[in-house]
């Protein structure tokens, strides 16, 4: 770790990895403002397309049947919490004093990497069957989302970036698995006899 700083290297230095959050700014992340609001519910979304891949998980083998989408769904329910214990909840605090944010830090980047990359190359190899519409748009919402949690954690390095500027780009983030549940519960609830049409 010495080494480390000595060349000035640090993990915040990459570009998804965000400044110490302020304790000043939970009144703001506590506030009543939609945008608020918005911040602090988001991050229970990743429980809930985690209970629709446990739900429809049946159905999503049909799709690719060597994947496990019954351990992603629980693990993706655990997220939640985490998600929302780490970046609501220990707001302000840093990764050193908070076990939530060092949890999070390890298993959100974790599933991030078997959501979007993952699956998307098991699409392109042949190994998993959605619609081309699907994996579209999948790829688009995983694209914008890291691109806007790189955009937000790159802004948090600044000092003259506000707390709402901050928090809307944690939104579009943690939007990704509002999208999730959607294409989850789409492919679950349709009728298989139509895919390939």
């Amino acid at each position: 770790m010495a080494e480390a700083s000595a060349t000035g290297w640090q993990l915040s230095s990459l570009p998804f990895f965000a400044a110490p959050e302020k304790w000043s700014d939970r009144p703001v992340v506590f506030g009543s403002t939609p945008l608020a609001r918005i911040y602090r519910a988001l991050p229970l979304s990743y429980s809930l397309v985690g209970v629709l891949m446990y739900w429809y998980s049946d159905k999503l083998k049909l799709y690719d049947p060597e994947f496990y989408w019954q351990a992603l769904g629980f693990s993706l329910m655990a997220q939640g919490p985490v998600s929302y214990l780490a970046d609501v909840h220990a707001y302000g605090c840093t990764i050193a004093n908070s076990n939530w944010k060092r949890i999070d830090i390890v298993l959100a980047p974790t599933l991030t990497f078997l959501t979007s990359i993952v699956l998307i190359t098991r699409c392109w190899l042949g190994h998993m069957w959605l619609p081309p519409t699907t994996v579209n748009v999948w790829t688009a919402g995983c694209v914008v989302a890291v691109a806007s949690k790189c955009v937000g954690a790159q802004a948090s390095h600044r000092k003259s970036t506000s707390i709402e500027t901050l928090m809307l780009w944690a939104n579009l983030w943690h939007s990704l698995p509002v999208l999730a549940s959607l294409i989850v519960w789409h492919l679950g609830s349709r009728n298989q006899s139509l895919d390939r049409l």
